[in-house]
């Protein structure tokens, strides 16, 4: 699966059974929450989730996520998050694309029955997310994820729902994501689509067990090292961001079930080892 896309659309086989789960209680001051790695695509067979997600949402009161998901489905949202992604009039993805990477991206969608000329009109990052999701659709994963399958039952449960960036910070996220390495991702991209029923099974077996080394030697260490920008502004930067809001959790009784993609939680800049270095007792549920 594609690196970049992985933190976005996270992101194959049905896992039965495992000794951890990719969900973790945060403890400090005498209170606790409860912190999820997500993937935002699954299969039906990826259902039902291991059980320390139904035993973190029963005792939260609050569910939050990395934006608010319904607000980004409103009609105004819709229109100015299109608006960004899209290139100017007289510009498109091609311009920036060498002649023979372009051909790989054309012949990619001709396949797929895809225009090319229409994708083109959209920045890099939707390009990405956009070859990504088609290649997921074709391997099985076609069903809501982890964070709209709770936003969906917390709504129904009315639980309070709450998210750590505001909309319009992850529609600039996605509009800018990998300006001036267009050639880079679009090759990177198609080369990654063309393992992608390995790369799903792997990554999700390591989601599903909590195995945050194994997703780390996975889906970083090549992308930290070959998009470093990109890395640390989907990544590190969102990440420290957050940690201010993560740190309050623990001020009081109420209990939160957060929900973020699973790459947020991985390596030295991740969350889980920035809340240790804090003072915070970690426990990963089983």
């Amino acid at each position: 699966m594609n690196k970049f896309v992985f933190g976005l659309c996270c992101l194959c086989l049905s896992i039965s059974a495992h000794a951890n789960s990719p969900v973790w209680k945060i403890s400090k001051n005498g209170h606790h929450f409860y912190l999820g790695g997500t993937i935002h695509l699954l299969a039906n067979s990826d259902y039902p989730l291991p059980s320390a997600f139904d035993k973190a949402y029963a005792e939260a009161s609050t569910l939050v996520f990395e934006t608010d998901i319904e607000k980004m489905k409103a009609t105004s949202n819709q229109t100015e998050l299109l608006r960004k992604l899209l290139y100017p009039s007289g510009e498109n993805l091609r311009q920036k694309l060498k002649p023979e990477t372009y051909q790989r991206l054309d012949n990619f969608f001709a396949t797929r029955g895809v225009p090319t000329s229409e994708i083109t009109r959209f920045r890099i990052g939707m390009t990405v997310m956009t070859l990504t999701l088609i290649e997921l659709r074709r391997n099985g994963l076609a069903e809501e994820g982890v964070d709209m399958f709770f936003m969906k039952k917390a709504r129904n449960d009315k639980k309070t729902l709450d998210s750590l960036e505001e909309l319009n910070a992850h529609m600039d996220f996605i509009a800018n994501m990998g300006k001036g390495q267009e050639d880079e991702m679009i090759r990177q991209t198609l080369d990654d689509l063309e393992q992608m029923p390995a790369m799903i099974r792997d990554m999700k077996a390591a989601w599903r067990s909590g195995n945050n080394k194994q997703l780390s030697d996975i889906a970083i260490r090549e992308w930290k090292a070959e998009f470093p920008n990109v890395f640390k502004r989907l990544l590190t930067d969102r990440n420290n961001d957050w940690m201010q809001e993560l740190a309050q959790y623990n001020n009081d009784a109420d209990v939160e079930f957060v929900l973020v993609g699973a790459l947020h939680l991985v390596g030295e800049d991740g969350l889980l080892a920035q809340l240790k270095k804090n003072g915070h007792t970690l426990e990963q549920l089983p």
